[in-house]
């Protein structure tokens, strides 16, 4: 059997489109899905915190493979595109569900992605990434870590953390136990990218 797997809808949404000027459009989209199919445990959405033109999506799937059997998920992908004047971005995640739960409903939520860089062991990389989630889990004001591979592309990876605040985050990341391990994983990958996301809606 395939693990729960997240799914992780990225999305432009700018003044002109429909989903920023009614908020409830969006809700009204993850209540009908949600209530269309009995294989999603939970979802939860909101804006980037530096740039709420940027949603994230989240939508903990029993499956991978429960995505594309669902024909309510075809629909609502239509009806999402149809919503918005930028192109999706789609990745599939296997987190651990309690974890992720736990960070999507702190206070301050915070995803990184980022790609291995080419000639980067593994296994190497995926003991930093197990190095720093210990680190974090240990560290004051942090409700949760989980990361993974996408499903799409597994030199693709993502972080997600739960902080009481944004200090607390901050003391963590310039902490000098996280320094060296810090330094190894920045040194590991290339295209990175970081939101803090307001998840303000949860199903």
């Amino acid at each position: 059997m395939s693990p729960r797997v997240t799914e992780i809808v990225k999305l432009r949404v700018t003044e002109d489109d429909l989903l920023r000027k009614n908020h409830l459009a969006f809700t009204n989209i993850a209540q009908a899905f949600h209530d269309s199919t009995a294989c999603i445990h939970n979802q939860a959405w909101g804006a980037s915190v530096e740039d709420p033109e940027t949603w994230i999506w989240l939508l903990d799937w029993e499956s991978c493979q429960k995505t594309v059997e669902e024909n309510a998920y075809n629909d609502m992908v239509h009806l999402l595109r149809g919503s918005v004047s930028s192109t999706l971005t789609i990745a599939h995640v296997a987190f651990d569900p309690d974890a992720l739960k736990r960070c999507y409903s702190a206070p301050v939520t915070e995803m990184v992605f980022a790609t291995i860089k080419p000639g980067v062991d593994t296994m190497h990389f995926e003991s930093l990434c197990e190095s720093i989630r210990m680190i974090a889990c240990n560290a004051n004001g942090c409700y949760g870590v989980s990361w993974g591979f996408t499903s799409e592309d597994h030199r693709r990876i993502v972080f997600i953390f739960g902080w009481e605040s944004i200090q607390h985050h901050e003391a963590m990341f310039g902490s000098r136990v996280f320094e060296a391990t810090g330094k190894s994983f920045r040194n590991s990958v290339c295209e990175a990218k970081m939101f803090r996301v307001a998840f303000n809606y949860t199903l």
